[in-house]
């Protein structure tokens, strides 16, 4: 093996190994950042020159410094951009060091600086106040936090390599959580407006917009009905037209609450609606009555 790829590898392992040897002592000293019980607003760590949000484990790490400084200032900057933002670091203060990758693959090193470790080198140019460029990335911070249970002394103490690789798996997992929620507030917003937009001139022949229409009436009944899923249910049951596998799959295509549950060809708020329709007996009795009238027609 080449000798500076050998030592490539062996800086490598000794950072990581001091890293989560850090990580391990927190946890038993039960001053690792998601043990603590503050309720203390806590930043995902972001470069304000580049605007741009750390992952994986660098995230964790700067999470964990921010924490240990007792700052909810999330903004971080390398040693060499300290004069692009005025800074002037404070007497005393050392840097934090994560594990970077050049955009050729390369591995480096990087001296960190939080901005609370920092002081206006011009005082007549304070700095700025904290900038959230992306709140979703602030609701990924607290994902992360939510998903480290899986971190215990001994899963880390099992591989120098174990840290990094659970706070990328977190990292991922929370990343998903926060940006799916936004979808999902998304796709419920969408569908109300699409209820709001339908009109009830004429009544639809095409199923999804006869259960727009069901929706709307129903809102239009009560605004403040929170039900109005359920009663358009029970209307295209009532009406004898569509089956119960039909209206599940509207609710769970068209219905708002039913964006809750993801892209599921089976929703569990179509289960939910039917579950109550069900123990509705003036509906039941309603029902009962119009199949018996259907089957004399016949």
């Amino acid at each position: 093996m080449p000798e500076d790829i050998r030592l490539k590898q062996e800086i490598q392992e000794e950072f990581r190994e001091k890293i989560t040897t850090q990580f391990i002592t927190a946890m038993q000293d039960r001053t690792a950042v998601w043990q603590d019980e503050k309720d203390i607003p806590l930043h995902m760590p972001v470069n304000p020159i580049s605007e741009k949000y750390f992952q994986n484990a660098n995230a964790m790490i700067l999470l964990q410094r921010q924490h240990d400084l007792g700052t909810t200032d999330s903004r971080w900057v390398q040693q060499n951009q300290i004069e692009r933002v005025n800074g002037f670091i404070n007497k005393g203060e050392k840097a934090t060091v994560i594990e970077t990758k050049s955009k050729d693959g390369k591995t480096g090193y990087t001296r960190y600086f939080n901005f609370s470790q920092m002081h206006p080198k011009d005082k007549t140019k304070p700095f700025e106040p904290l900038e959230i460029y992306d709140k979703k990335m602030d609701q990924c911070a607290s994902e992360m936090l939510d998903h480290s249970k899986v971190f215990t002394v001994d899963t880390l103490m099992e591989s120098k390599d174990a840290f990094f690789e659970m706070a990328r798996n977190v990292y991922r997992v929370a990343y998903v959580m926060a940006h799916e929620n936004n979808a999902v507030k998304e796709a419920v917003e969408n569908r109300i407006k699409a209820i709001q937009e339908i009109s009830l001139e004429k009544k639809a022949r095409i199923p999804s917009e006869r259960f727009l229409q069901e929706c709307k009436k129903a809102l239009e009944k009560n605004p403040d009905s929170k039900g109005f899923v359920v009663e358009a249910a029970k209307a295209l049951l009532l009406e004898g037209v569509y089956s119960k596998t039909k209206i599940k799959a509207l609710i769970t295509q068209h219905a708002p609450g039913a964006a809750r549950d993801g892209e599921s060809k089976s929703s569990k708020y179509s289960e939910y609606v039917f579950n109550g329709l069900e123990k509705d007996t003036k509906f039941q009795q309603a029902a009962k009555k119009l199949q018996q009238e259907t089957q004399a027609v016949r």
